[in-house]
């Protein structure tokens, strides 16, 4: 009877292929798990990392709460006061609102600007700031029973396609009553006789004619938050007494309450349209 190992050994001996091959297998299984192995250790050492991290900031810095109801627990932070001038952190946009005009308390104006329509659309006239660019960027509040054909009618209309619409201007004079969002014509369009802001300012507030950028946001901050912008646009840097803001529609019950709010800066309110 022949020996196990003389039998095994000419096994070998007749398939050294497969023996080749079954070594290399079991070599790279072996890189395998190695590779395995180290990105494992990796992982655990970048988490260990991020929760030492996270465990010192939250160290350094107090942690505020905030619960379902909304409201913010306080915390050990110092309290902060505003400087003299600024704006109140409390802010009822209707203090200002209760002023302006509505459907229901008309005001009677005149204003000179750029009536737009695009297509058959409502037609629109410019109360503020214009870019001139083709067609004109502006806002401003809506002319009522106005046409795209009246603006067609007038003189000097100029016209831009927009999104495969035209889109017509022209410069106009009107006066009418003004509710917060429309002017209801006196009458027709007129001719055009005069830039916008022409008309009277109003002033309140003082003694200081200079304002800080930060008082001068605050301000512009008032306005928008009432719902100014709706009408046209805004900007500051008009020509009046100190803090000088370009508005579509003020009167002196606005900018005093502005002052009130705004305490020490002299506030003038340069309207484009104007009370009559």
């Amino acid at each position: 009877m022949p020996d196990l190992h003389d039998a095994f050994r000419s096994v070998a001996e007749r398939h050294p292929a497969t023996d080749a091959a079954s070594t290399s297998v079991h070599r790279r299984a072996v890189v395998r798990r190695r590779r395995r192995t180290a990105l494992v250790v990796t992982a655990m050492v970048a988490v260990v990392l991020l929760c030492a991290g996270s465990a010192l900031a939250l160290q350094r810095s107090p942690v505020m709460e905030v619960d379902v109801a909304g409201t913010a627990p306080a915390t050990d932070a110092p309290a902060t006061s505003e400087p003299p001038g600024t704006t109140s952190t409390t802010f009822a946009p209707d203090d200002l609102r209760s002023v302006l005009p509505t459907p229901a308390r008309p005001v009677h104006v005149q204003i000179s600007g750029t009536a737009m329509v695009e297509g058959d659309g409502p037609v629109e006239l410019c109360a503020g700031i214009l870019y001139l660019s083709r067609p004109p960027q502006c806002t401003g509040p809506v002319l009522g029973g106005v046409t795209a054909a009246d603006v067609r009618a007038l003189d000097g209309v100029d016209e831009a396609f927009v999104r495969n619409t035209v889109v017509r201007w022209a410069k106009t004079s009107v006066a009418g009553w003004f509710d917060g969002a429309t002017i209801t014509l006196d009458g027709s369009m007129g001719p055009w006789s005069g830039g916008t802001g022409a008309g009277p300012t109003f002033t309140a507030g003082g003694p200081e004619l200079s304002s800080t950028p930060e008082q001068r946001m605050a301000v512009m901050d008032d306005l928008m938050a009432a719902g100014i912008t709706s009408w046209g646009s805004i900007s500051s840097g008009g020509h009046g007494a100190g803090l000088a803001i370009e508005v579509p529609w003020a009167d002196q019950a606005l900018v005093e309450l502005l002052a009130t709010r705004h305490p020490g800066i002299v506030i003038t309110l340069i309207p484009a349209m104007t009370p009559i």
